[in-house]
């Protein structure tokens, strides 16, 4: 390993002149790994870029904002490039180089003296890989301790003289992968075009990647499976006396010299059990995105995975603002922390995945086309006709034209049955959606699944001053919530608030034991910023904080006794600080660190 310090340049963000004194590309694999494993003085570190206006959450690509002067392309460039060698080493989506630093000091406060940093962004590329990548697991179809969805993408779908198909090698041992699953369904894909340079992949279009959606099925429970996924294409058939051999092309050379992922690494899981005795452990998370708390997040999940059964993201999963390479970018990253091709992860529709490009109708395609949920029907997705000043989607319009999908479904795991709600579908008395939670609610039998769990974006209980108003929580709140009440609905997860909260057993802003518990889980990444509505608490709040970015842990024990654990995973500046209420300078402290507590069953109360 070379002794010279690591840092990270972003390649066409840097000026020419800059890159031709810089630009020595390393290879090595044991640098790469260097550069994401080891964490001392010779791998720089970052929390935040400071601009002349806040705190600005500064990430690994694209983990979110550089803010850069608009007005010269060569002072974005700079800012970039300064921003980087400060910062943290991004993960992927830039070039390594070497810089022997003591030559190179004066020159970067030369380009930190003539860059001025203000609010626009810069916008980066995925991984140009030719391997498979983005692998995942969802739960199947009933019953879901058994069965699973295999999601993977595999190149770009710009080309379509030949569309590959998928295939997944299965087995009980590493060494035997014995099981071949071909795709079942047509992979799925989507294009963009005329969108402008700046958000395309392709000129000014966008060709998203194959994706692969492949339902493993008839598993045994309580078994570990191993796994592999590839293409049909890439199958190279040998003879070997009666038995046929299937081998994989090795992935081509990367000359970007960004990793790829190993497209023959061998991953693994472990099905459920049908003994509705056994505990269950799911993650929660919401409004996680692709930041700098993103991974600290991800990577603490990652710490338990052996002891999760589900993990569950509440919406606003990538934050694409609108650039879906963003969604590319946010995949590379899950597959920098690989914890969810071991663990399902389920998700509901949230705000910021609605992915209303400017000038075009096309909403949530993103997020259909790259997930597979055990969907009750294909989508039904139609297309927003409004006015594009509603672009940001923070308080959309209501309803949108989404069903079935992945806008809303269920699954039983264990002894629970978990009900995944579009915030987006209409929620009204007779609507599509509405009609299946009730009849979803009507139909549960406590004996088998005793406990019951609704998730859905928005929150129906908010301690903070924001969103009070949008058109989906008061929805929600006159719709839903008669629902969750009359048929005993143990706890409401949401995220949307970029905060973490907990309330008492409630219905109807009363408390009452037989009431639902309703959890924010929305400090998954995005940046926490949310005062508090009064500096009071409401009588039916537990807890409230916005300075703690983390996710939950909820451990059912038994059909009666359930333990949640709310895991705080950073905050904003490295230390805690106080929550402001409203507008004022009032603040009170944080009181949600390492929040823990045990839920009775209110069904059997």
């Amino acid at each position: 390993m070379p002794n010279e310090k690591e840092a990270v340049a972003c390649d066409n963000f840097v000026p020419q002149k800059v890159r031709s004194h810089l630009y020595s590309v390393i290879i090595s694999t044991e640098i790469r790994t260097a550069l994401n494993h080891e964490r001392n003085e010779h791998v720089l570190h970052y929390r935040q870029l400071i601009d002349v206006e806040r705190h600005v959450e500064f990430g690994t690509v694209p983990y979110e904002h550089a803010r850069t002067n608009q007005n010269t392309q060569q002072r974005e460039h700079a800012t970039r490039f300064i921003a980087v060698i400060f910062s943290r080493p991004p993960r992927h989506d830039f070039h390594e180089i070497s810089l022997h630093h003591n030559n190179m000091i004066p020159l970067l406060l030369l380009l930190l003296l003539t860059t001025v940093i203000t609010a626009d962004r810069v916008y980066v590329h995925p991984r140009a890989c030719e391997t498979v990548r983005h692998i995942r697991l969802s739960v199947g179809p009933e019953p879901s301790e058994t069965t699973r969805i295999v999601s993977f993408a595999s190149r770009f779908s710009q080309n379509t003289t030949h569309i590959p198909k998928g295939v997944v090698y299965l087995g009980t041992s590493p060494l035997t992968l014995e099981t071949r699953i071909v795709q079942q369904e047509e992979n799925t894909h989507y294009s963009l075009q005329n969108i402008g340079a700046k958000t395309g992949n392709f000129g000014n279009d966008y060709y998203s990647p194959y994706y692969h959606h492949i339902v493993l099925e008839d598993l045994q429970p309580n078994t570990v499976y191993y796994y592999r996924v590839g293409l049909v294409e890439d199958e190279i058939e040998e003879s070997d006396n009666a038995r046929r051999r299937k081998l994989v092309r090795w992935p081509p050379y990367n000359p970007d010299g960004k990793p790829c992922p190993d497209a023959l690494k061998i991953h693994s899981f472990r099905t459920g059990s049908f003994d509705k005795e056994t505990p269950l452990t799911l993650a929660l998370v919401g409004d996680l995105g692709q930041f700098p708390h993103s991974e600290d997040t991800v990577a603490r999940m990652a710490r338990d995975a052996d002891i999760l059964d589900v993990a569950i993201l509440a919406g606003d999963v990538a934050y694409t603002e609108f650039d879906h390479r963003r969604w590319d970018t946010f995949l590379d990253f899950f597959d920098d922390y690989p914890l969810f091709s071991k663990v399902p992860l389920q998700l509901c529709p949230g705000n910021h995945d609605i992915d209303k490009v400017a000038g075009r109708h096309e909403i949530f395609l993103g997020y259909e086309h790259r997930f597979r949920m055990p969907r009750v029907k294909p989508a039904e997705l139609g297309v927003y006709d409004g006015d594009d000043t509603l672009l940001n989607m923070d308080a959309p319009p209501y309803p949108l034209p989404y069903e079935w999908g992945n806008a809303y479904y269920s699954f039983s795991y264990g002894m629970a049955k978990i009900i995944m709600i579009s915030a987006y579908s209409s929620m009204e008395p007779g609507s599509t959606q509405y009609t299946w939670i009730q009849d979803e609610l009507q139909t549960v039998d406590r004996s088998k699944t005793p406990w019951v769990i609704a998730v859905i974006h928005v929150p129906l209980y908010n301690t903070f001053s924001l969103h009070h108003h949008d058109l989906q929580i008061v929805a929600a709140k006159e719709h839903l919530e008669p629902l969750f009440v009359e048929y005993s609905v143990n706890l409401v997860f949401s995220g949307h608030i970029h905060a973490y909260q907990r309330s008492t057993n409630v219905a109807f802003g009363n408390i009452t034991a037989t009431g639902p518990v309703h959890i924010t889980i929305g400090a998954g990444g995005r940046k926490c910023e949310a005062p508090y509505q009064n500096e009071t608490p409401e009588d039916w709040l537990e807890f409230r904080d916005a300075t703690l970015y983390g996710y939950g842990q909820l451990e059912l024990v038994d059909r009666h006794t359930a333990v949640w654990q709310w895991i705080p995973t950073g905050n904003t500046d490295g230390e805690r600080h106080g929550n402001p209420i409203g507008k004022s300078e009032v603040t009170v402290p944080p009181m949600a660190f390492d929040d823990s507590v045990t839920i009775q069953n209110q069904h059997f109360l």
